[in-house]
């Protein structure tokens, strides 16, 4: 097989490969969106909801991080 068509057959992998991979990204971010999405209608729908993720977040932090002792 000539070099120039080996070039051209590894370019073509290459480029399909990388247009897999920016498909994947793709895919990621809407679903990342459409998680975000869903969580701020559940806030806009039930804001005790939040209230209640605060708490979670503060219990979680002082248990993962007792005050120190001098």
């Amino acid at each position: 097989m000539p070099a120039e068509l080996r070039r051209a057959a590894l370019a073509e992998l290459v480029a399909a490969s990388e247009g897999r991979a920016a498909l994947e990204r793709a895919r990621g971010e809407t679903a990342a969106l459409r998680s975000l999405l869903n969580a701020a209608r559940l806030a806009e729908e039930h804001p005790a909801l939040l209230e209640i993720r605060a708490l979670q977040t503060a219990s979680t932090v002082v248990v993962d991080r007792p005050a120190r002792r001098k």
